[in-house]
């Protein structure tokens, strides 16, 4: 491998350690592939600024501020702080270990950070400010492994993690008290996300999503996949489940209908064909695909190096740009959907402003 050399190979060791590389099969009969026709939509991207690291520095998360005001970044070991008119940065913090869970409590009060180490911090955000000493924040002790994943629930004062440890953890906030677990699977847990009610959680594990009652901890509903999955979300308006897999593709499956006991099939996904990476290498995993506030665009990351923009509805796709040399790893949406950041294994962060 050339470009990030030896830091790309430390990626794909890791993806190699998440049980998602080197393995695939053929694709189901009957999954429904993006529509064939034309997109409707004008949603067309455009670079604004961008952001450089040094070379070893991999972008591997980032994270918006609810107010829009506030971008966190997680490159290398440290996470950066920059204030998103002017792109000033504000503050770094090194945590020595790669983070690639990053999340803002919905009041924007805590950001939550999972990394390598197997810890989770949490820094209040009032503390963030130009030369700002952060330090190391709330330290937990989340999984022995490494953690892959943070999530804060929409609707109530706790959060979630993923580990490398195949289990899914709940925490309170602010005080991070162990609040319940559960098993993920056989395989590492790569990403979570909560619904819109905060009563389930989505855990990606292997080829499956599992649909978990955070009550209960049972499982309320699966999805599997002919690929083992990377990457999960609800859509806004909770109707639909994105995944990304290690075979440049996206999968959406409509929510209501996640298999339960007693179905005699797995529902069909619809399938979002576009990503070309290399097969059977880093290059195929689509890292990210990631709904627009109104859930109208979904825009996806691949080890293919690019962005793409598609129309929710239709699964069309309407556009693709190349973003990041040796892979797109991040994406982050403003909340107000006027621009979303991307970050990649060039070490780089680009912002892009959306035109409907």
């Amino acid at each position: 491998m050339n470009g990030a050399g030896p830091a790309v190979w430390r990626v794909f060791q890791g993806l190699l350690a998440l049980g998602l590389a080197v393995w695939s099969r053929a694709a189901t009969p009957g999954l429904r592939e993006a529509s064939p026709h034309s997109s409707t939509s004008q949603t067309r991207l455009t670079q604004q600024a961008q952001i450089e690291y040094s070379p070893w520095d991999l972008v591997t998360a980032l994270a918006w501020s609810p107010d829009g005001a506030t971008l966190a970044v997680a490159a290398g070991d440290s996470i950066y702080f920059y204030r998103s008119r002017g792109w000033e940065l504000l503050t770094r913090v090194r945590l020595g270990a790669l983070t690639h869970g990053l999340d803002f409590s919905p009041d924007g009060r805590w950001l939550a950070a999972g990394s390598r180490d197997g810890a989770v911090r949490l820094w209040e955000t009032a503390q963030i400010a130009p030369g700002a000493e952060l330090g190391s924040g709330q330290v937990i002790d989340a999984h022995r492994k490494g953690v892959n994943a943070v999530r804060f629930s929409p609707v109530e004062a706790r959060f979630a993690s993923g580990g490398n440890d195949a289990i899914a953890r709940f925490w309170g906030a602010p005080a991070g008290e162990a609040l319940g677990m559960t098993i993920g699977g056989s395989f590492a847990v790569p990403s979570i996300d909560f619904s819109l009610d905060g009563q389930i959680l989505a855990v990606v594990n292997g080829e499956m999503v599992r649909l978990r009652d955070t009550s209960s901890e049972r499982i309320v509903g699966t999805f599997q996949s002919a690929a083992p999955l990377y990457y999960v979300e609800f859509s806004p308006n909770g109707e639909e489940i994105v995944a990304t897999g290690n075979d440049n593709l996206i999968r959406i499956w409509k929510t209501d209908q996640a298999y339960r006991t007693a179905q005699p099939v797995y529902p069909e996904p619809q399938l979002l064909i576009g990503h070309n990476g290399r097969e059977g290498t880093f290059r195929a995993l689509v890292w990210k695909a990631v709904y627009s506030p109104d859930g109208k665009v979904i825009i996806s990351a691949g080890g293919d190096g690019t962005i793409r923009v598609w129309e929710a509805q239709s699964g069309a796709l309407v556009a693709s740009y190349p973003a990041h040399s040796g892979g797109a790893t991040s994406l982050a949406f403003e909340p107000g959907g006027s621009r979303i950041a991307s970050g990649g294994l060039d070490s780089r962060v680009v912002i892009w402003s959306l035109q409907p």
